[in-house]
């Protein structure tokens, strides 16, 4: 009876999880969605700004440029589009967390991947930058991760790369869960595997020189 009350809380608490990684996931698209809106009705506020500086009222200028400054202050730092809400929520997550842990963070997307699943790369991103930002805080010294990810044809390649504090594959070969209670843990690597096996998909990984690597390729299903 024992295993049995463990198991089940054990899936118990793997769906919480899951619900609230989901719910974060849905928040940052929110988040996107907002500001897209805001970038548009900014368009409409610069025509005002423009006249109001031709018309020579800058006092109702200053009051505009203020009151828009409060509002764009509302929201974290905008990466460029990538075509994806689900990709551009996750760098909209990477972004600060990484200014504020001293990492430095360098992405660039090449090739369109708007018709990518977005809750599927957003949550295959969300456990793979959630890992290598947690492995790079730790390095003494300069903090780096570095994600591409490229169009070739009808493949999404996403490259990943770490800073670590020594040898991944010496201390955890399988990548398995090194927290505490691992087996309530492992549903970031399972998520992830998860989405890889659905786009008939591909993972490696190798280290070098104290950084950890990642290359995933998905097909994209038509």
């Amino acid at each position: 009876m024992s295993r049995y009350y463990r198991e089940k809380q054990e899936v118990e608490y793997r769906k919480e999880r899951w619900r609230e990684q989901e719910e974060q996931v849905l928040n940052l698209f929110r988040i996107g969605r907002e500001v897209n809106h805001l970038r548009h009705d900014m368009n409409g506020k610069l025509d005002v700004l423009c006249r109001l500086a031709e018309k020579g009222r800058y006092g109702e200028l200053l009051g505009y440029i203020k009151e828009m400054d409060a509002e764009l202050g509302k929201y974290p730092e905008l990466p460029q589009d990538t075509g994806n809400e689900g990709v551009n929520a996750m760098l909209m997550k990477a972004v600060p967390e990484c200014r504020e842990k001293g990492i430095e963070f360098r992405y660039v997307v090449l090739g369109h991947i708007d018709d990518l699943d977005s809750m599927d790369i957003g949550n295959l991103l969300y456990n793979l930058l959630s890992n290598a930002v947690e492995a790079a805080e730790k390095k003494e010294g300069d903090k780096e991760v570095e994600l591409i990810i490229r169009r070739e044809g009808e493949a999404i390649e996403i490259e990943l790369a770490n800073s670590t504090s020594g040898s991944v594959l010496e201390k955890n070969p399988g990548l398995q869960s090194q927290k505490k209670e691992p087996e309530l843990h492992g549903f970031g690597m399972a998520s992830i595997n998860r989405i890889i096996e659905t786009y008939q998909g591909e993972y490696s990984y190798w280290e070098e020189a104290n950084c950890f690597f990642q290359k995933i390729i998905l097909t994209i299903i038509q």
